[in-house]
């Protein structure tokens, strides 16, 4: 399955399969500036992460990708694989980015199911938008497909 059909020519294709095809769980539902993340400890999210990856594994799924590099920690007791990347995303100017954005491929092994994921670490990185969220979406999509070590 394609995520985003970016030739099609009915754009509401796209928003159907952002709507009405995937799952998106979040770890912590809601945005506050007033959210006490010191509570948020590896020991404390576990059960969460354990909720997460039994409902991943309810059903096939064509791509699993973890937003954020609090992923990686949170992942590392179920992580039977993992290969990670580096790269410059590329600029509306068509310079090369200053900072190195991130992606890393995983299997995981959960109660017996083996899940191929990422993680988009660099997903939240501020001033990752337009153009280069576009780039930054395409090489992780692209790393996501490739094979594993």
């Amino acid at each position: 399955m394609t995520i985003l059909d970016l030739d099609h020519e009915d754009e509401f294709i796209n928003l159907q399969r952002v709507i009405d095809d995937k799952l998106q769980l979040e770890l912590v539902p809601f945005g506050s500036s007033s959210f006490k993340t010191d509570l948020m400890t590896h020991k404390a999210l576990q059960p969460y992460v354990e909720l997460l990856l039994d409902t991943i594994t309810k059903a096939d799924r064509d791509y699993v990708i973890f937003c954020g590099k609090v992923f990686e920690k949170l992942l590392e007791n179920y992580t039977q694989e993992k290969k990670d990347y580096e790269f410059n995303l590329v600029k509306t100017d068509g310079s090369l980015s200053k900072n190195k954005a991130r992606f890393s491929r995983l299997v995981l092994n959960h109660k017996g199911h083996q899940i191929q994921a990422g993680i988009a670490h660099s997903f939240a990185q501020q001033g990752l938008t337009g153009a280069i969220m576009e780039d930054y979406g395409k090489k992780c999509y692209e790393l996501y497909n490739q094979k594993l070590i």
